[in-house]
């Protein structure tokens, strides 16, 4: 997961330890770029977008390194349970009216506790 050691370098380089103002200030971090990626999806800029996109998914890594969290293993699990959601007979999800996935039989949600 190569997006996750260049935000763990990054963080390193910036004697970034796991303390609770570290934690707090990726929370305003991560905060203030959905912010600015609601700005730009108001005034319709597909680049402002990406740029906001790309800066919450640094810092919302950020933030899991300052909270310790085993990023790979809770990402192989949810991935795991979302392709979970796929029918295997015709390869496809299915639907609600509003387009959301819905959950088929006997789906379980991830387990994430042994990556805390």
């Amino acid at each position: 997961m190569q997006m996750y050691y260049d935000v763990l370098n990054f963080a390193q380089a910036c004697d970034q330890e796991p303390t609770k103002e570290n934690i707090e200030l990726y929370r305003k971090l991560i905060k203030e770029e959905y912010e600015e990626f609601l700005t730009a999806i108001q005034e319709n800029d597909k680049i402002e977008q990406l740029d906001a996109c790309m800066d919450m998914i640094w810092v919302i890594l950020g933030y899991c390194i300052m909270n310790n969290f085993k990023v790979q293993g809770a990402w192989n699990e949810v991935a795991a349970t979302n392709l979970n959601k796929i029918d295997p007979n015709t390869g496809k999800v299915r639907k609600n009216e509003s387009g959301k996935v819905m959950k088929p039989e006997g789906w379980q949600p991830p387990n994430l506790k042994n990556f805390v």
